[in-house]
Parts: structure tokens; C-alpha cells; sequence
């Protein structure tokens, strides 16, 4: 994905729990912006001043196939130019 200074943009799937929490916390510890999808909240938000802005979270069921066109472009107008 882009970069930013260096850094780069993620998109996760299932960020509420298991791999891709973790994934999500390793890569945020590496300094990486990561944008996480998951149907519903996720722990990254209670620790998002951790992640100093780094962690942007979307609640979405990916079992909607008619959504995800705008999903994802509402996650990319959010990468910077």
C-alpha cells in the first residue's frame, strides 16, 4: 500500500480478535498506519492514543458484497495524497 514518510497503510480484516488483531498490533508497533475492518468493535480503539492516531477502525460485515465498493473507497479517500 502508499507510504507516508516511510510508513505504510494496511488494511485488515478482522481486527476485533485473533490474527488480525495481532497482525494489526505488530504492524502499529512497527510505526505502520493500519485501517481495520471487522462487524464489530475492536480493542485497538481503547489504545488507540497508543497508536498516536495510527489506527483507524471501520465496523463492517464483509458478508455485505453490495457494500464493499464504498468500503473501500471510503478507506482510501482516507490515505494521503
Amino acid at each position: 500500500m502508499g507510504t507516508e514518510t516511510g510508513r505504510r497503510h494496511f488494511i485488515i480484516t478482522g481486527t476485533s480478535k485473533g490474527i488480525g488483531l495481532q497482525l494489526a498490533e505488530l504492524l502499529l508497533a512497527k510505526g505502520d498506519y493500519v485501517y481495520g475492518i471487522s462487524r464489530g468493535g475492536s480493542d485497538l480503539l481503547e489504545s488507540s492514543e497508543e497508536w498516536s492516531g495510527r489506527y483507524r477502525h471501520v465496523q463492517y460485515n464483509l458478508a455485505d458484497l453490495n457494500g464493499i465498493d464504498d468500503l473501500v473507497t471510503r478507506i482510501l479517500d482516507q490515505l494521503p495524497s
